[in-house]
């Protein structure tokens, strides 16, 4: 695991950026040459700055992406399910504290998923 912001023992291959511009510079400097960064959320907002010359130099590929086929969410499903694969949850709150789950959303201040609870 990672924190947010964190330096990476090296670059990767893949980048799943999901929260936008909070994010996005890091999902950048963490590409190695070659790689691709797939958009799939933005949390954070909309509107990120692209260091073009980084994109050209290492030659990388963003590419946007929503959900795919059935086929392939069950595909998903079971793949998290044979690796275990769980989510790192930052807190769980009640109803009322909803206003500071998306305030942490909003100001990148959380690790991991903010949770409501009914």
């Amino acid at each position: 695991m990672v924190a947010s912001g964190e330096r990476l023992p090296e670059q990767v291959d893949v980048v799943v950026e999901t929260v936008g511009p909070a994010t996005f510079g890091h999902s950048v400097a963490s590409a190695r040459v070659g790689a691709r960064i797939v958009v799939c959320g933005s949390s954070t907002g909309f509107t990120a700055e692209l260091d073009l010359a980084k994109v050209f130099a290492r030659e990388l590929t963003v590419v946007g992406s929503t959900t795919g086929s059935r086929a392939e969410f069950g595909e998903m499903l079971a793949l998290v399910e044979r690796h275990q694969l769980r989510p790192v949850v930052d807190s769980i709150t009640e109803l009322d504290g909803v206003a500071d789950q998306v305030r942490r959303m909003l100001d990148g201040s959380a690790f991991g998923k903010l949770c409501v609870t009914l």
